[in-house]
């Protein structure tokens, strides 16, 4: 069986520190957000809002293929102007660069969770925590000659020993010179 196999357990064992890797980032990140939460969210200049979105980060999800090749999700759409009867699903906030900073999910004008992006060499990586800072999820995309390499999207649950992982989701992306390829 395919479950006994010793590829098998080579590929859970490898999946298995990933988690434990991701874990470990996030639970850092997550005490620096604690600490400078409003001094990150003074750091943005510009803020954009969405309707429609369901999917990890809404519009400005980095997955190439989960809404298109997937599907059953959806980015949503940026809103060029905030009305009363806007149905806003996300907040993005922007630094100076036009970085995005941070990912509010919305329900009924409330914020459910927040991502928080920080940039480490090749690496960003985004940490959704809830209104108690309790980590909710860790993304991490590799950047390769400026273009994304590997999406990962690490759901965890909290338990007695911290978090343990619910799901996770990677994606490998190959390019010719065409572009995306696989």
């Amino acid at each position: 069986l395919w479950r006994e196999s010793k590829e098998y357990q080579s590929l859970c064992s490898k999946r298995r520190t990933d988690c434990e890797r991701l874990i470990s980032i996030g639970k850092e990140l997550v005490q620096l957000i604690r600490d400078r939460d409003s001094e990150i969210r003074s750091n943005a200049v510009k803020v954009e809002y969405a309707t429609g979105g369901d999917i990890h980060r809404g519009f400005y999800c980095p997955s190439p293929v989960l809404d298109i090749i997937i599907g059953n999700v959806h980015r949503g759409r940026i809103l060029k102007r905030l009305t009363a009867l806007s149905k806003v699903s996300h907040r993005f906030g922007f630094d100076a660069s036009d970085r995005l900073i941070y990912s509010e999910t919305l329900d009924y004008g409330e914020v459910i969770s927040t991502e928080y992006l920080f940039i480490r060499d090749n690496y960003r990586f985004g940490i959704t925590i809830n209104s108690e800072y309790t980590l909710e999820s860790i993304s991490e995309e590799v950047f390769e000659n400026q273009k994304l390499a590997r999406y990962s999207l690490l759901a965890v649950c909290p338990d007695q020993d911290g978090y343990f992982c619910s799901n996770l989701h990677v994606e490998t992306y190959l390019y010719d010179a065409c572009g995306l390829k696989s």
